[in-house]
């Protein structure tokens, strides 16, 4: 996670954010693995701030000359006043046209609400940390909301719904499996 939030800023903090948000749900849901996704969250959070004080000691570029690069168009006209505040209005702008678009594609709904109902369901740490590896996918978006990127930027929460679908179809196919050899078998 260093690494990556040394390569990729807005990455690094989007992992960050996910795990201390992991980390806080954590704290409320008092169960047997509480304390090491707490200790994961409090690792990623050591890791943002000093990031942040290291950017900041060398001069290097951090998430605010990110969100720079992209109202600027690259750099091409001046930096703007508040990127976080025009960031947060272009992401509040682009959920209505981001609903539409997945209305036009209910089979998209269909496969995701299938990958994502079981470890929903599941109702444990690990199934949460798969959760929101996939909330990190959407919070990539969040950083660079451009709605023809979507697709390409969610790719990796497709990752977590095949990984949620795997716990219904591997149990599923192993019971068509044996029910298959009874019924060859003449049992």
């Amino acid at each position: 996670m260093l690494l990556l939030y040394a390569s990729k800023t807005a990455n690094g903090a989007v992992v960050v954010a996910a795990l201390v948000a992991l980390g806080v749900l954590a704290m409320s849901a008092h169960s047997d693995s509480t304390r090491r996704v707490v200790l994961l969250a409090s690792v990623a959070a050591a890791i943002g701030v000093g990031q942040l004080i290291l950017f900041a000691l060398v001069g290097a570029p951090g998430l605010n000359e990110t969100l720079q690069d992209y109202f600027t168009r690259h750099f091409a006209i001046p930096d703007v006043e508040n990127p976080f505040w025009l960031l947060l209005r272009r992401d509040v702008s682009l959920v209505p046209r981001f609903l539409i678009s997945l209305a036009m594609q209910p089979i998209v709904l269909v496969v995701a609400a299938l990958g994502l109902g079981p470890l929903l369901l599941a109702r444990s740490a690990w199934a949460t940390m798969w959760l929101f590896a996939g909330l990190g996918a959407a919070l990539t978006v969040a950083i660079h909301p451009v709605l023809s990127e979507i697709p390409r930027l969610m790719a990796p929460a497709w990752v977590v719904v095949g990984f949620g679908g795997s716990l219904v179809i591997l149990p599923l196919v192993g019971f068509l499996a044996k029910r298959g050899r009874s019924l060859l078998s003449g049992s």
